[in-house]
């Protein structure tokens, strides 16, 4: 059997999927996601959020492991994709803490989703890059029992990277 159609019709398919703005998995390296908000840059499973705070010392220099997956419906984001984890709870607070990474095909752009009781998307502040990989968002809103140091309102900026 000559496997050359077949490796044609993969790339096909895996070429159709990136240019509609899909994620589609990465088929080199061991796996990852290519997407529309970083075109040609496959993206490994695997992310590293680092949080930082003067207003919330508890998040302060926490670091969080985000993982791929297609669907985030365990953590209430039913049909959104992306990198993301769950803490329960947060450091130092009485409240767990969802963070998805996810890029917004329609638009390209990449939208982090914070919750810890109360939830938002937040976009991805300039100087932001692809390559190297590093996403900064910054967070604000932060309530107490999330940041029980800072009390109501702190701000926490997110800082992903490969």
């Amino acid at each position: 059997m000559n496997p050359i159609p077949f490796l044609v019709a993969a790339l096909a398919v895996l070429i159709a999927g990136s240019s509609a703005g899909l994620v589609v998995p990465c088929c080199c390296g061991g796996g990852g996601a290519a997407t529309a908000c970083c075109p040609g840059v496959p993206l490994p499973n695997t992310l590293h959020a680092t949080l930082t705070s003067g207003n919330c010392p508890n998040l302060n220099g926490v670091g969080i492991t985000l993982t791929y997956q297609a669907d985030w419906g365990s953590a209430g984001y039913f049909g959104m994709d992306g990198w993301g984890a769950v803490t329960n709870p947060a450091p130092g607070g009485t409240h767990e803490i969802t963070l998805i990474l996810n890029c917004k095909t329609a638009v390209s752009q990449w939208q982090l989703m914070y919750e810890c009781i109360n939830s938002g998307g937040f976009v991805p502040q300039p100087g932001s890059t692809c390559t190297p990989f590093s996403q900064v968002f910054s967070v604000s809103g932060i309530p107490q029992g999330c940041c029980p140091a800072g009390g109501a309102a702190g701000v926490v900026t997110v800082t992903i990277t490969l």
